[in-house]
């Protein structure tokens, strides 16, 4: 192949109400909620969850912020080989990946992870802190590269 397809892709229209849908599917979220508008991306706060979404490119940022960088947490992860499907069921039964149009697909699952190494006393700990599962995007059989070229989920504490 000496030429490589160009697709121009629209995103979704970014506003309050997806924000506010978003944020139900993520966290269950419906009430008690502040939105504020951060000039490039709209934001959803309610006490320890924050729901961010990129108004250029409609990427999501979830959060529950009682767990997140916390060095000290020993999370409770499923086993590396089944975070793939935990992954899967919780984009499903949430709605959080996108539908995608004839000729783009998703490539297999990858599985990536956030590690933390302490060095105490020359005595050296690694603890494993969430996993990463990354849905990659394709196009017939190339990779969508660049913005939107995959989804990611960060599977933390209880994410049995």
């Amino acid at each position: 192949m000496d030429r490589l397809p160009i697709y121009r892709l629209r995103g979704k229209r970014i506003d309050s109400a997806m924000l506010i849908d978003t944020a139900a599917r993520v966290f269950g979220i419906d009430d008690n909620f502040k939105i504020t508008d951060l000039g490039s991306r709209l934001a959803l706060d309610r006490g320890d969850h924050l729901v961010e979404v990129e108004k250029a490119s409609a990427g999501v940022w979830a959060a529950d912020r009682s767990r997140l960088f916390n060095p000290d947490v020993r999370p409770s992860l499923p086993p590396r080989d089944e975070a793939i499907s935990v992954a899967e069921e919780i984009a499903r039964s949430r709605a959080l990946l996108p539908d995608l149009d004839a000729g783009f697909g998703f490539a297999e699952p990858l599985v990536a992870g956030t590690r933390l190494a302490i060095n105490q006393e020359g005595q050296r700990s690694v603890h494993q802190l969430d996993f990463q599962v990354v849905f990659p995007i394709r196009v017939r059989d190339l990779p969508v590269v660049g913005g939107g070229g995959d989804f990611t989920l960060a599977l933390g504490e209880g994410a049995i």
